[in-house]
């Protein structure tokens, strides 16, 4: 799976729950995903956040799971059943 890493501080409207990720907020691509392709998002200090399908144009990729990492060592949002909020994509 290829890897999306973003800009410094373009991941707080992820946080906010905003499902799309602008090709400005884009710092590099791991690979040249295919349109379509599911890609991870990376923030730019290397952390996972989300996972969602690429595109071609001003929205370079609309998230279908978002993930935040919490001192227990577990992944997802801190609410929900299973500490996670799905988006319609495949889950782990």
């Amino acid at each position: 799976m290829h890897k999306v890493y973003l800009k410094p501080g373009k991941e707080d409207s992820l946080k906010r729950f905003h499902p799309w990720i602008f090709s400005g907020a884009v710092a590099r691509f791991d690979g040249e995903p295919d349109e379509g392709e599911v890609v991870e998002v990376y923030t730019s200090k290397k952390e996972f956040i989300a996972e969602g399908h690429f595109q071609i144009g001003s929205i370079a990729v609309r998230v279908c799971e978002l993930f935040e990492c919490r001192s227990n060592g577990h992944w997802g949002w801190p609410f929900h059943r299973g500490n996670r909020v799905q988006y319609g994509c495949r889950s782990f």
